[in-house]
Order: C-alpha cells, then sequence, then structure tokens
C-alpha cells in the first residue's frame, strides 16, 4: 500500500507531525513532509505541527479546522459567522473570528481565511460547546453574542435591535449583563428594553 492509499483509509482528517513522520518512515519512497504538500496528500494547518488529510474528500469545516489549531486551547468564535448562524444579520462572512489567550493575527489555512484576537480569560465566561465530529467547538450563546452585537452596532437606531431582543432568553440576558464589563453597551440594552 502506498502512502496516498494509507491516508485514504485513515480515520482521521487531522495528522500529528510524529504520526506523519512514522507514515513516511515505514514507506518505500523517502518523501518528507513538505513532499505530501507538494503532492496535495496532506495541507498544513500549523506546520511543523498539524496537518489535514486531503485524502478524505470531506468538507473543509471552518470550525474543525480551527479546533485543530489552536490544539485543546481556549477558544470561542465570534464575528460575523456567528451573527449570521444565529440570523442577527443576513450578511455572510467569509472571515471567521476566533477569540484566544494567545494570538493576534489573520491567516489563511487551506482556502480560509481566519482572524485571531487576543482576549484576557475573563473574555471566556458563558460560552457553551457544541459537538462537531466528536470534537468541542466554542460558542457564545444567544444572548451574550447579542451584548457583543450592540458593542459592533452601538451607534445604530435602537430599533434595530428590537426584533433581535424579542428572541433572546431575558433570564440569560440580564445574567450575562451583569458581568459585562462595557458600561455604554448596558446603557444602550437598557434604551433598547425602553423601546418595546
Amino acid at each position: 500500500m502506498n502512502i496516498k492509499e494509507k491516508l485514504a483509509n485513515l480515520d482521521s482528517i487531522f495528522l500529528k507531525k510524529q504520526f506523519l513522520q512514522k507514515i513516511i518512515k515505514l514507506s518505500w519512497k523517502k518523501y518528507e513532509i513538505n513532499d505530501l504538500i507538494e503532492l496535495w496528500y496532506i495541507s498544513a494547518i500549523k506546520k511543523w505541527e498539524i496537518y489535514y488529510n486531503n485524502m478524505l474528500w470531506k468538507t473543509k469545516n471552518p470550525y474543525l479546522i480551527w479546533w485543530a489549531y489552536m490544539d485543546f486551547k481556549d477558544f470561542i468564535f465570534w464575528g460575523f459567522d456567528r451573527y449570521n448562524k444565529e440570523w442577527f444579520i443576513t450578511q455572510v462572512s467569509n472571515i471567521f473570528t476566533i477569540y484566544n489567550l494567545k494570538y493576534s493575527r489573520e491567516l489563511e489555512i487551506l482556502w480560509l481565511k481566519f482572524k485571531f484576537k487576543k482576549v484576557k480569560k475573563e473574555f471566556f465566561y458563558w460560552k457553551y460547546r457544541k459537538m462537531i465530529m466528536w470534537k468541542n467547538i466554542y460558542f457564545m450563546e444567544k444572548e451574550r453574542l447579542f451584548l457583543e452585537y450592540i458593542r459592533d452596532y452601538i451607534k445604530y437606531d435602537n430599533s434595530k435591535f428590537i426584533e433581535i431582543y424579542k428572541t433572546l432568553n431575558q433570564e440569560k440576558l440580564e445574567k450575562y449583563a451583569k458581568k459585562y464589563p462595557i458600561k455604554r453597551v448596558i446603557l444602550k440594552l437598557n434604551k433598547i428594553k425602553k423601546c418595546i
């Protein structure tokens, strides 16, 4: 069985460098990891650490790619993509924003654009976990996301927020608002409530 067939028969879409080196060592043809990338057998998610198995023809899920990049460190998805998924906006984003404790940069991984924003640990309160292909992916709950939405669009008229506000769990929203650190967002939230 050649290395292409071996990769195609694996269960995992994510491959660590050490595992790839073992496969290469067993191969009769002496490849390097860069050779496998040039042949498009694998793609680098995080060079010299973790790779994507291109021989498994699965949809490249941006949430799973980010999970692999973060490698069990704290992170949470936010931004236009999440606003769209929760029906706050209809604009579809081609950039995935990830808040984390380590990175502040923009990257393109497997033709997907990621914007990393470094935050303090306190930022991660009230995140929820969703299982995607047996991986734990972290998102903001809708009510917490709404506070960030207000922050992003604070200059908009209060009426812009009313329809979304009506769909939220009010107890959760109040709970999250008590801990939210930006006062102008809470003031705006109180104005929105008065419009209903």
